[in-house]
């Protein structure tokens, strides 16, 4: 039908010519051209279609309402949508299991973490139990505001009813923490979801940043050996966790065994893996013996990317030789700019001014 296709005037006219021949629509058809105006973002064509039908003698039902907050919600319509749930109750259709999911999904889409808990709250008083999609939309609607009772309850919730965590919300929950600096806490949600294969590597290497972000390096060694007697093949990211670490704390010679490690297992290292490299050198003062170190690399003409999760730069910042490479290039006539050019600037910049340029 029209109105299904999205097109609402299409279906109108339809309906026009039913009433024409004196055949009077039923509460489905009704049903679907106000929710076509709806997803059009035709407001006043949606009302106008509910007085219609409310004028022909039909009752909307809770697919009628239903279809509407759908609609509203995913237009990001949420006043219209508040006023539609409103309308529910004024008539006595109490929402369904689906009014409510569609409710806290446009919600948390739309960041109103308040309106997604107030639905959610009511949804409990309906007597509704939420399933994992749900309780993953909580999560991650509460850690984006950084409410952590509330986002650690929808996690133990979701693992209560042996729901699957989605990716997108490990990642905002794991997000929380970091900014927060709870990375003990973050070490305990991690263990909690079971090493799960969520996203590849991910909770392994959130596993690693809570430790490396605290610089705990006997747990870091211990749960990296975990990791491969687990037979998880590290990442990029996993090596550069270690390297961030290791860079802070001058542990060159590990920094050393970590390249030959990358090397042995084909991983490509990236700009963070040859900036933890020379900002240690450059920590340390031994910026004499940087060259050999960096030939191990072989990217003197590769010209620089980033392969790291996000994640981890918002638990150790960017390096210094990293701050530098991106304001070097932003200021530069070009984006191709090797890393025998970049680390040649780098070294001249620090001797002109007589410390570290960034």
């Amino acid at each position: 039908m029209a109105s299904k296709a999205g097109q609402p005037h299409a279906a109108q006219g339809v309906f026009d010519g039913m009433e024409a021949m004196q055949v009077r629509p039923s509460v489905v058809g009704f049903s679907a051209l106000a929710q076509s105006y709806a997803e059009s973002g035709d407001v006043e064509g949606a009302q106008s279609a509910m007085r219609r039908m409310l004028d022909t003698g039909i009752q909307p039902n809770v697919v009628t309402y239903g279809g509407l907050i759908r609609a509203y919600g995913k237009r990001g319509l949420f006043d219209d949508m508040a006023k539609v749930v409103n309308t529910m109750k004024t008539v006595r259709c109490e929402p369904d299991f689906f009014v409510y999911k569609n409710v806290i999904e446009a919600y948390a889409s739309g960041g109103l973490v308040g309106r997604m808990d107030k639905a959610f709250k009511a949804m409990r008083a309906d007597g509704w139990i939420p399933d994992s999609d749900i309780l993953n939309l909580l999560a991650q609607g509460y850690a984006s505001m950084g409410m952590i009772k509330e986002m650690e309850g929808a996690q133990g919730e979701l693992r209560r009813i042996k729901g699957w965590p989605r990716e997108e919300s490990v990642r905002a929950c794991a997000l929380a923490y970091i900014r927060h600096d709870q990375f003990y806490q973050m070490e305990g949600f991690v263990k909690s979801l079971g090493m799960k294969r969520i996203g590849g590597n991910l909770l392994w290497n959130l596993l690693l940043l809570a430790h490396a972000a605290n610089f705990s390096m006997k747990s870091l060694q211990r749960e990296a050996v975990n990791m491969w007697s687990a037979r998880c093949a590290p990442d990029v990211t996993t090596f550069n966790i270690r390297a961030l670490a290791l860079s802070r704390m001058q542990m060159l010679w590990d920094l050393h065994v970590l390249v030959q490690h990358m090397r042995a297992e084909s991983v490509r290292p990236d700009l963070v893996t040859y900036g933890a490299l020379v900002d240690a050198y450059a920590i340390a003062r031994l910026l004499p013996r940087l060259p050999e170190q960096l030939d191990e690399l072989d990217m003197a003409d590769t010209i620089p990317d980033v392969r790291t999760d996000p994640l981890v730069f918002q638990a150790f910042g960017r390096g210094r030789f990293h701050a530098f490479c991106d304001a070097y290039v932003r200021s530069s006539s070009t984006t191709l700019v090797n890393y025998s050019t970049l680390t040649t600037a780098y070294l001249d910049a620090r001797r002109t001014s007589g410390t570290s340029p960034v």
